[in-house]
């Protein structure tokens, strides 16, 4: 018999998610909403973004990542110091990489 792994979260990403560690800035001109923030990780779709206080972040803005690309981003998530965004274009497989 399979041994079964006790309290793992289902795996809804479609993508798997790539680690990294890059600095973003987030952007809300509408709100005049500005934060930096740590990119975690990233797929084709979407990223885990970390910051001091994510209950602030608007639910859409844009996400400068520190190579100076900016991605349209919507909150999927949130949680004190984290949030779980989707991206508004698929930033595609030449986008996704180091």
């Amino acid at each position: 018999m399979y041994a079964m792994k006790q309290n793992v979260p289902f795996e809804r990403r479609e993508l798997p998610r790539r680690r990294v560690l890059k600095g973003g800035v987030i952007t809300s001109k509408r709100l005049n909403f500005r934060a930096a923030c740590t990119v975690r990780n990233l797929t084709a779709r979407g990223a885990r973004l970390t910051l001091p206080n994510a209950s602030f972040v608007p639910l859409e803005f844009e996400l400068t990542l520190d190579d100076a690309t900016v991605r349209p981003c919507r909150v999927i998530w949130r949680q004190s110091d984290k949030l779980g965004v989707a991206f508004q274009q698929s930033i595609g497989a030449a986008g996704a990489g180091p």
